[in-house]
């Protein structure tokens, strides 16, 4: 198991229908099964633990909400995204133009990047992480 803070250099490439795909290099940090789910359940336990509690505070009902409902939105947060993305270096395989994302960026397998110049959305496509079983 590779350690979780240790950004690798990922094969990759930018696909786009009706284009030839584009190579893309990515460093991204590998975020394992089990980081995310002890995250989004750390996450989930908390705010829904501290529900009742700031269900004290008037008006009782609305802090409550917010409470569950944050422990939700951070749970699926945390959850989401296999790589985390460091750099990219990529154009857009439509026009040419250069692609950003933005760093801390949490990603799947595909991720669809906007091209702010043809307005266009190019896939990015990372390899399949190593989980262990």
């Amino acid at each position: 198991m590779t350690d979780s803070t240790e950004p690798i250099t990922s094969p990759a490439r930018l696909t786009l229908f009706g284009f030839a795909p584009v190579p893309a290099h990515v460093r991204v940090i590998h975020r394992p099964r089990s980081l995310r789910l002890s995250r989004a359940l750390l996450w989930l336990v908390g705010c829904w633990a501290l529900a009742p509690l700031v269900g004290l505070l008037p008006p009782h009902l609305p802090w409550a909400l917010t409470a569950f409902g944050a422990g939700i939105y951070f749970a699926r947060t945390n959850w989401r995204g296999t790589y985390e993305i460091q750099s990219l270096e990529a154009r857009c395989p439509s026009c040419g133009h250069a692609l950003t994302v933005k760093p801390g960026t949490r990603v799947g397998v595909e991720y669809p990047i906007t091209c702010y110049n043809c307005h266009q959305e190019p896939l990015l496509e990372l390899p399949e992480p190593p989980e262990a079983a």
